[in-house]
């Protein structure tokens, strides 16, 4: 016999994957019978390719040319880009060698690269396989084999496609030195850099207006100064013309 406690009517951690719920008791033993959720597994795997497909629109959205128009992506050409893309394609067409069940590629369950490289998921071929060999299909995704590292710490060193997927995705986008942060973080670095350069060239221009400003003041003091003299000096003359008439 085993005991559990739960302060609710649901137990999430007796059976790994499951939930049950208390509706009553009994003095007699109960049968909990689980069944597998295809309905469940089914849209999951159709949620896993549009999001798929979401993310390569988000990545054309960005990194094209309209050789028409000559309008250019904003990262046309940018090898982070180039990196994403090719390493979600590879995951998704790779055959994995690490298996030894009846299916090692997606293909096999019904999702592959279809029209305009959009991943495409006929949930028949994938009803069907789940229905031959349930065990190899979660192998595919949930196949993993790990062993203790130098420090003791658990290493993967085999996995279906799914953990390898996982793993990637983490490589890409992990805060903590992933692909893309790492780009982000260059990008940004840019962007300060670029913005430095920018207020010392707003201060160097600043500083040349001051001095035009300062210049062209003087210039004008000595004009005003110049018309004062040649006002008086046309004065002086008109006195001098006057003196001679008066001879």
């Amino acid at each position: 016999a085993l005991i559990v406690t739960s302060s609710s009517n649901t137990l999430t951690q007796l059976i790994p994957g499951a939930t049950i719920d208390l509706k009553s008791t009994s003095a007699q033993p109960v049968q909990v019978t689980i069944n597998r959720d295809n309905e469940a597994i089914t849209k999951s795997i159709q949620d896993f390719v549009d999001a798929f497909n979401e993310v390569t629109a988000k990545i054309d959205e960005v990194d094209f040319y309209d050789p028409e128009t000559k309008e250019r992506g904003l990262l046309l050409g940018d090898s982070t880009v180039a990196v994403v893309q090719q390493q979600l394609y590879a995951k998704i067409t790779s055959r994995n060698t690490q298996l030894t069940g009846a299916f090692s590629s997606l293909a096999q369950l019904g999702v592959r690269v279809g029209r305009d490289a959009k991943l495409e998921f006929n949930a028949e071929k994938f009803a069907a396989a789940m229905e031959s060999n349930p065990d190899a299909v979660e192998d595919l995704f949930r196949f993993k084999v790990t062993e203790p590292d130098a420090e003791g710490k658990p290493k993967t060193v085999a996995s279906g496609i799914g953990v390898q997927i996982d793993a990637m995705l983490d490589r890409l986008t992990s805060l903590d030195g992933g692909t893309v942060q790492t780009r982000i973080k260059t990008i940004e670095d840019q962007v300060t850099a670029n913005n430095r350069r920018i207020e010392d060239i707003d201060q160097l221009l600043l500083q040349k207006k001051q001095r035009l400003e300062r210049e062209f003041t003087a210039m004008e003091l000595a004009l005003a100064r110049m018309q004062d003299q040649s006002g008086a000096l046309g004065a002086l003359a008109n006195l001098a013309n006057a003196s001679r008439q008066q001879r």
